[in-house]
């Protein structure tokens, strides 16, 4: 795999005031390390993202991008054109035309969303806000050999310390097509490197920088529905899927709700610069 560099415009920049208000929330102790002395655990979402898979390819069958709904999700790709499959990203090769589709979800979609919810606070046991509108991705099967996606964690694009992530794959994922991911000690001591100001680390990361990274993160190997929880602290990267196979995996996040306050001085980078306040990037809800 080659490195290669691109601009990336997503990466929240603080002006050198808030930056140490930042650096302050970002010190503190996650809520899974008060609660559960870990930094990453995992939910068996089997039951769910069975159902979730299901919709999925009645609703690509529906739209008529797939013709039949006799196949299998992690072969999606043999069954569409290629301009869904293109990348529209050099910073994320889950943006394609088929993870468009499902930015406008459905009721069926938030109704297996909820019972995924439910069964994660009866798991972690404490009164959360969760992400109103998650992040279904389809990561295809690609011969592309250059790595342009930035090692990174959430809070790098103006999450809220103190959040926690969630990621579910809705198809087995193996070190070839998954997302790799590092531990909170090792990524503490990486980003320390820069102060914690990820403007200053996406404009200096280099090849030397990209390999050093890399000796810490570990693909994230699963089946279906085994979700990982982390620490949103963690390091965690896309990996170019070099499989046969199709990953689709869906992302959210989830905020202990006695940090809302933190939350209302963070907004995100994307293109909606969403408050991250209940209502807004949260749901109205809390569980």
């Amino acid at each position: 795999m080659k490195f290669k560099k691109v601009k990336y415009d997503f990466v929240q920049k603080y002006s050198r005031t808030f930056q140490h208000v930042f650096k302050s929330h970002y010190n503190k102790d996650n809520i899974l390390i008060k609660k559960f002395n870990t930094d990453i655990l995992k939910i068996d979402l089997g039951t769910e993202s069975k159902k979730l898979e299901k919709h999925i390819i009645d609703c690509l069958y529906k739209k008529k991008i797939i013709h039949t709904k006799k196949i299998q999700l992690n072969k999606i790709h043999e069954y569409i054109t290629s301009d869904n499959t293109n990348e529209e990203s050099n910073n994320d090769v889950t943006r394609n035309k088929l993870t468009e589709v499902f930015f406008e979800k459905d009721e069926v979609f938030f109704k297996i969303y909820f019972s995924m919810i439910t069964k994660i606070k009866k798991k972690l046991k404490f009164n959360f806000l969760f992400q109103k509108d998650p992040f279904l991705r389809f990561n295809f099967p690609t011969k592309n050999k250059v790595d342009t996606l930035l090692p990174h964690v959430d809070l790098a694009i103006g999450h809220p310390p103190g959040e926690v992530n969630l990621w579910l794959p809705l198809t087995s994922v193996t070190k070839s097509n998954s997302m790799s991911v590092s531990n909170l000690k090792k990524s503490m001591l990486f980003f320390k490197k820069f102060d914690f100001d990820f403007d200053y680390y996406s404009k200096i990361y280099n090849k030397k920088i990209w390999k050093m990274a890399l000796g810490i993160l570990k693909p994230y190997i699963a089946k279906q529905g085994e979700t990982i929880v982390f620490d949103s602290r963690v390091m965690h990267k896309s990996l170019l899927n070099n499989s046969k196979k199709t990953r689709v995996s869906l992302d959210f996040r989830i905020l202990p709700t006695d940090l809302q306050k933190i939350a209302k001085m963070y907004r995100g980078t994307g293109y909606k610069k969403q408050k991250f306040q209940k209502g807004h990037y949260y749901d109205s809800r809390i569980i």
